[in-house]
């Protein structure tokens, strides 16, 4: 029996779940020569492989473009497809031009309608209009993809700023559109309920950091349960804490514009310390333990900083099969556990 100086660890016990996450699923790729067939707005081509919800953006868009009288019906466009954004490029029958990078599918029918729209009536014209800008700009004025637009076309870069950017280019300027990036940073904190075998509830935070590689992610997990309440069975003056850190891999999909699904298995060591009262002395030590698990993660909206809802389990191949106690008066060691969590996420991009 382990007999220690008095040993106190901080903490009240509470008990927490949140709510259950929705799956979702992968959307499909479709042909990029789709839209062409069902844009009436404007004549358009299109390169590069598109994702399912990029072409029902752009129908959704040519088919409101197509019934307006206030748009450009004159100009052309070029949709050019790069990793999960588009390159947009609306030319002028004088030949002049302008380009859009777009983030979102919600973004493109605003970026098309800004390109599109025509001079408004009235004693003011509409500068804001990348169409009424290029016409009203002197076209020698030298112009260069991605280069600094001058101050007539600021007001042009300023129309849907976000989440597109505002490139102009003169006649005969070939489009440089940016690659789309490969490597991001990610970063997360949550609180933490976990329900594990016997019936035991524990709350906590989570945290993490790491990368993501195209559809990879790579990141290092944190976690710190301050409280864990045992239904019977406990010792008088029974406490329970745990840190545990662990590297995770997984991979990350778009099921829809809205939304970011991740799912991956970890490893993680856990370092439990428990104590418990024995007459007027204090019972305390602590165990190391191995933990395999899986988890999934829905993340909600598309800026920097959004919500999101997880799910994981693990599993202590070094607990299973046996009976695990730090010190014969205090409760064994689980095998299993299963966890929600509810937080932040961020992102670099």
């Amino acid at each position: 029996m382990i007999r220690t100086a008095p040993f106190a660890v901080t903490g009240r016990y509470c008990l927490m779940l949140v709510a259950a996450l929705a799956a979702a699923s992968n959307s499909a790729t479709a042909r990029a020569d789709a839209p062409e067939q069902r844009c009436a707005a404007v004549p358009m081509t299109v390169e590069g492989q598109l994702d399912s919800l990029w072409i029902d953006a752009l129908a959704r868009a040519c088919a409101q473009l197509g019934a307006r009288s206030d748009v450009d019906h004159g100009a052309r466009l070029s949709v050019h497809a790069f990793g999960d954004e588009l390159v947009i490029e609306a030319t002028l029958a004088d030949g002049r031009s302008a380009v859009r990078e777009v983030a979102s599918p919600l973004a493109l029918a605003r970026v098309l309608e800004a390109l599109l729209a025509l001079p408004s009536a009235g004693p003011r014209p509409n500068t804001d209009s990348p169409a009424a800008e290029l016409r009203a700009t002197d076209a020698s004025i030298p112009r260069t993809v991605g280069s600094a637009p001058d101050a007539p076309s600021a007001r042009a870069s300023a129309v849907e700023s976000e989440p597109s950017r505002a490139l102009v280019a003169r006649p005969g300027d070939t489009l440089q559109a940016r690659e789309p990036r490969v490597l991001v940073l990610r970063a997360g904190v949550a609180l933490m309920g976990r329900v594990t075998e016997g019936s035991r509830l524990s709350i906590g935070v989570q945290a993490q950091g790491g990368i993501s590689v195209g559809a990879g992610e790579l990141a290092v997990v944190a976690r710190w349960e301050p409280a864990m309440q045992v239904p019977g069975g406990a010792p008088a003056g029974f406490e329970s804490t745990a840190f545990g850190v662990g590297v995770l891999v997984g991979a990350l999909t778009r099921p829809a514009p809205w939304a970011e699904l991740h799912a991956g298995v970890d490893v993680t060591i856990i370092e439990r310390v428990e104590s418990a009262e024995e007459g007027a002395d204090e019972i305390a030590g602590s165990h190391t333990d191995v933990r395999i698990g899986a988890m999934t993660r829905l993340e909600l909206g598309s800026s920097r900083v959004r919500p999101f809802v997880g799910l994981d389990a693990e599993i202590s191949p070094l607990v299973a099969g046996r009976s695990v106690r730090i010190d014969p008066m205090l409760p064994p060691q689980t095998v299993w556990s299963a966890g929600v969590t509810l937080g932040l996420a961020w992102t670099d991009i």
